[in-house]
C-alpha cells in the first residue's frame, strides 16, 4: 500500500502531469474572466516594448521614420512650387478647425458638466440612501435620462451649427467615449464588491477617470512617480508630425482623385486604378490612425496622469481571424464590450452566439451614428460591412491555422476592405457636394428621404469607350 501511494506521488509530480495541472490552471483564469473583471497592472504598450527591447524592430521602426521624412520633405517641396495648390489645401485645413471653439468647447464643456453635476449627485444619492425596489428604478430612469440628454444634445448641436469634418468627428467620439465612462461609472458603483471599488464615490475619482486612458472604472489605478517630460515632449511633436501627414496623404490619395465626382463621369478604364488608390490609402490611414490615437495620443495623456497600465492594444498584425483582429486591434474598447456588453448577454441567455451578436450589433450602431453625424448624411455601408460581411467573412475564418499565408490574406483582405469602404464614403460625400438636390416645394419628409438614399446612385456616371453604361 505504501508502495502504491509513492507510486502515485511520483505520477503527480511528473512533467507531464505539471502541464496537465498547468492547463487547468489557465482554463480557471479563462472562467475567472468570463465575470468581467479588468485587471490592471503596470506596463508599458506593446510597441514601446518592441521598439525599445529588440534592435531589429527599432531598425525597422527607423527606416519607417526616414520614409515619413522622406516623404514630408518631397510634400514641403511640392507645396513650395505648387503656391495655389498650397492655399487651397491650408484653406480646407484651417475649414476644419476653424470653429474648434465654440464648436467643440462648449458641448464638450456642456457634457462634461452633466456627469460630474447630475451623474455624480445621482451615485452619491443613491449610496447615501437606503436601497429600495423604485429608488434603483428611479436612478437607473435618472442615468438613461442623463445619457439621453448627451447624445441628443451632441446630435442637435452637429445639426444646427452645421460643424465642420473634423469638429463632427471630434464631437461624436468623445460623446461616444464619455457614454461609454457614464456606464461604466454607473455599473460599477452599482456593483461595489468589484476589484477595487467602493460603495460611496468620491468626486477626485470621477475627475481622474475622465481624463484617464481607460473606459473601466476604478477607484485607484496603477500610477507612476513621476512624470517623463522629454517622454511628453517626443510623443507631443509625433502626434503633430502624424496628424499633418496624415492630412496631405488624405488630399493626395481621396481628395484630388474624387473631387470631381459627380461633375465628370468616371471611366470605366480608371476602375482599377481608383480601387488601387483606396486600398493604397486605406492601408496607410489605417495605420497612421492606429499608430496616431491608439499609441502616440494615449501614451501621451497616461503619461501627463501618470496611468501607469498602457496596454491599449495587442499584436493585431499577426491577426487570422476577424474575430482575433477585433479582440487585439483596440482593446480599451474591447475591454468594455466584453464587461458590459457580451458578459451580461451572455449570463441571462446562456448564449455565446447571442452575445457575439449583440457586441457586433451595438459596435456597428455606434460606428454608424460616428460617420452620419460626422459626414452629414446616412449611407450605412460601414454598418452593413460591418455585421453582413463581418459575420460571413467571420464564419469562414473561425478555424484557421496561424500560418503565414492566413495572416497575409487576413491583412490584405481586411485593408482592401477599409479602402473599399473608405472608396464608398468618399464618392458619396462629393455627390452631395456636386449634386445638390432642387430645394424648392421639399418638406421634412423630402429631406429625411433625401438624406437617406444614397445620392451616388442619382449623381455618378459611368463612361466606357465614350458611352455612359450608368
Amino acid at each position: 500500500m505504501a508502495k502504491l501511494k509513492t507510486q502515485i506521488n511520483t505520477i503527480d509530480s511528473s512533467p507531464k502531469n505539471n502541464n496537465k495541472s498547468l492547463k487547468c490552471n489557465e482554463k480557471i483564469s479563462n472562467i475567472d474572466k468570463h465575470h468581467g473583471e479588468k485587471h490592471f497592472k503596470a506596463q508599458d504598450s506593446l510597441l514601446t516594448d518592441l521598439i525599445d527591447g529588440n534592435q531589429q524592430v527599432r531598425a525597422v521602426y527607423n527606416l519607417i521614420l526616414g520614409f515619413v521624412g522622406v516623404y514630408s520633405l518631397t510634400t514641403i517641396g511640392d507645396y513650395i512650387i505648387h503656391w495655389k495648390r498650397t492655399k487651397q489645401d491650408l484653406d480646407l485645413a484651417l475649414w476644419n478647425v476653424r470653429h474648434f471653439y465654440p464648436h467643440f468647447i462648449i458641448p464638450w464643456i456642456v457634457m462634461n458638466f452633466s456627469i460630474v453635476f447630475i451623474l455624480y449627485p445621482l451615485i452619491y444619492l443613491r449610496s447615501i440612501c437606503q436601497q429600495s425596489k423604485w429608488k434603483q428604478i428611479l436612478f437607473n430612469l435618472g442615468y438613461l435620462l442623463n445619457s439621453s440628454f448627451m447624445l441628443i444634445f451632441c446630435s442637435l448641436y452637429i445639426i444646427y451649427n452645421e460643424t465642420s469634418l473634423t469638429i463632427s468627428t471630434a464631437l461624436t467620439l468623445e460623446l461616444m467615449r464619455l457614454l461609454m465612462k457614464c456606464h461604466s461609472y454607473f455599473i460599477e458603483k452599482s456593483n461595489p464588491n468589484g476589484l477595487n471599488v467602493q460603495t460611496k464615490p468620491k468626486l477626485k475619482n470621477l475627475m481622474y477617470f475622465l481624463f484617464a486612458p481607460t473606459l473601466i472604472y476604478r477607484d485607484e489605478y496603477p500610477r507612476n512617480n513621476y512624470i517623463r517630460w522629454r517622454f511628453v515632449l517626443i510623443h507631443l511633436i509625433q502626434f503633430v508630425v502624424t496628424v499633418i501627414v496624415l492630412f496631405t496623404i488624405t488630399m493626395r490619395f481621396a481628395i484630388d482623385r474624387f473631387h470631381k465626382t459627380g461633375l465628370e463621369p468616371f471611366q470605366m478604364s480608371n476602375t482599377f486604378e481608383m480601387l488601387g488608390s483606396s486600398f493604397v490609402y486605406g492601408f496607410i490611414s489605417s495605420l497612421f490612425v492606429f499608430y496616431m490615437v491608439l499609441h502616440v495620443w494615449h501614451n501621451l495623456t497616461a503619461e501627463l496622469l501618470k496611468f501607469a497600465d498602457r496596454r491599449y492594444y495587442d499584436a493585431w498584425w499577426e491577426s487570422v481571424s476577424l474575430t482575433e483582429f477585433y479582440r487585439k486591434w483596440n482593446i480599451l474598447v474591447q475591454d468594455w464590450l466584453y464587461a458590459y456588453i457580451y458578459v451580461p448577454i451572455h449570463r441571462s441567455t446562456n448564449s455565446r452566439a447571442i452575445a457575439a451578436y449583440a457586441v457586433i450589433f451595438i459596435s456597428g450602431i455606434a460606428h454608424e451614428y460616428v460617420l452620419a453625424f460626422s459626414l452629414g448624411f446616412f449611407f450605412p455601408l460601414l454598418f452593413i460591412s460591418f455585421s453582413l460581411g463581418g459575420h460571413i467573412y467571420y464564419l469562414m475564418t473561425r478555424n484557421r491555422k496561424r500560418t503565414n499565408w492566413y495572416n497575409i490574406m487576413f491583412l490584405v483582405v481586411n485593408k482592401l476592405g477599409l479602402g473599399l469602404i473608405i472608396f464608398g464614403y468618399t464618392i458619396e460625400w462629393y455627390s452631395r457636394i456636386n449634386c445638390p438636390l432642387n430645394s424648392e416645394n421639399s418638406t421634412i419628409a423630402v429631406d429625411v428621404i433625401q438624406q437617406i438614399i444614397p445620392r451616388t446612385l442619382s449623381c455618378v456616371q459611368l463612361n466606357y469607350d465614350g458611352r455612359v453604361i450608368f
